[in-house]
């Protein structure tokens, strides 16, 4: 690849959407605003959840329904049905279980979302030593790739930083995409949060 076009495919990298952060906090990459903890509040409008968060694994059935909802091999579509059986057999406990089923479910998401939200900001770091790396290569090439008598060994070497920024380049690239749509993990865990809760409370009325 001539330098030129090297250059070109760079500027497209650093203007890349991971560079786009919220200029209140430089580690986060997405477009979507960062909420580093749900709010139960914001899910739920059911009985109070402060005892449930403590209790809910002591009931083994509760911890297997939990188990099943939060899993992402459930599709949120069943889980209206999983819960309408759970709940199906209960009589003066259905609001209490019901109300641990929630509290297990918004524990589970919001502590896997917090590990997501902190692994996204690792991302970010990564990203940016890649761009300092690859700024570095492009330091090096072209000055000497501009040079008009360059020597059988200069020309190796233009060809070798050239190959290398390139690879540099797509590794960073690739990761880029990637990120696009690990952003929306979290966003989708608190849909599933939220549309679980509303199936719960459904449930118990």
């Amino acid at each position: 690849m001539k330098l030129r076009a090297v250059a070109a495919a760079a500027a497209i990298v650093f203007a890349g959407p991971a560079f786009a952060a919220a200029p209140t906090d430089k580690d986060w990459p997405c477009v979507q605003r960062k909420v580093p903890q749900l709010s139960a509040g914001a899910v739920w409008s059911g009985p109070p959840l402060e005892p449930a968060f403590e209790t809910w694994r002591s009931e083994p059935d509760v911890a297997k329904l939990v188990a099943q909802l939060v899993s992402r091999r459930t599709a949120l579509e069943d889980a209206p049905n999983l819960i309408q059986e759970f709940a199906a057999p209960l009589k003066d406990t259905k609001t209490h279980k019901l109300t641990l089923v929630f509290a297990g479910v918004f524990s589970e998401i919001n502590a896997l979302r917090s590990d997501i939200i902190r692994a996204i900001e690792r991302y970010t770091l990564n990203q940016r030593r890649r761009a300092d790396e690859i700024r570095k290569t492009r330091a090096v090439l072209e000055p000497l790739s501009q040079k008009p008598d360059k020597t059988p060994e200069e020309r190796k070497r233009v060809t070798e930083l050239e190959e290398q920024l390139q690879w540099q380049m797509r590794i960073h690239e690739d990761r880029e995409s990637s990120l696009i749509y690990i952003c929306e993990t979290p966003v989708i865990l608190e849909q599933r949060a939220f549309s679980i809760g509303r199936e719960v409370q459904n449930a118990m009325n």
